[in-house]
Order: structure tokens, then C-alpha cells, then sequence
């Protein structure tokens, strides 16, 4: 059985402090591509302007739509770990169940599966 205490205090600490940093930083970085707007404000200008804006192409609008979407799924799975962060379950694979290793997670701290279950969990996507 796998203990849901494999993390120190500490390994939380550190953590933690990551994942405030990047979302402070997704934060900073949607804020300045939105120039202040909320995401619905952006999309809806950017559909607005599209008849005007004889040099964005739709390849353009494409792109936009496609980063749009990816922040703003980085920020769903920041929230989420901050959310657990402290519980037991943090930091423990959803799949195997067995610890996710603390490297791992200070450089994904969204992390869901360990290494090997996420190489599993990719290969069947494609």
C-alpha cells in the first residue's frame, strides 16, 4: 500500500511555491496577450475583426484558438493541484496508485500519473 505521506512538509513547500509562480506567471501572460479583457471579451473581438483584418489569416485565428484553449487548460490543472496540494492524495498516480516521484512533481507539479503511467497514458492518445 502506498503511503499518500510519501512528501515532506518541505517537498510541499517547494511545490507549492512553484505552481503560485506559474500560475502567477499563465496569469501575467494571458493578461497581457487579452490586453486587460476577459477571455469571452478577446475571442469575441478577435471573431469581430476577422472580416477587417485582411493580414490575419485563418491559420492565424487557428493559433489564437489553440493557445486560448491550452492556457486555459494550464490554469484548470494549476488550480487543481493548488486545491490538493495538502491532501492525501496529491502526489500519488491515479492510475497505479503508487507515489509519483518528488522530482517529477516539482517540475510538473500538475502532475496526475507517475512517469510510467503517463508514458502509457500518451502512447494510447495518439
Amino acid at each position: 500500500m502506498p503511503n499518500p505521506n510519501h512528501l515532506t512538509k518541505v517537498q510541499r513547500g517547494i511545490i507549492s511555491n512553484v505552481l503560485q509562480t506559474r500560475y502567477a506567471e499563465s496569469e501575467r501572460q494571458a493578461a497581457l496577450r487579452m490586453a486587460g479583457q476577459t477571455q469571452v471579451e478577446w475571442a469575441g473581438e478577435r471573431m469581430h475583426n476577422e472580416p477587417h483584418e485582411a493580414n490575419q489569416s485563418d491559420g492565424d485565428m487557428e493559433v489564437e484558438s489553440a493557445l486560448s484553449d491550452m492556457q486555459s487548460e494550464a490554469f484548470k490543472g494549476l488550480t487543481a493541484a493548488m486545491d490538493r496540494i495538502h491532501g492525501a492524495a496529491y502526489g500519488i498516480c491515479v492510475d497505479c496508485k503508487e507515489p509519483i516521484a518528488f522530482e517529477r512533481l516539482r517540475a510538473q507539479p500538475d502532475a496526475l500519473r507517475c512517469l510510467a503511467c503517463e508514458t502509457i497514458f500518451e502512447a494510447r492518445r495518439v
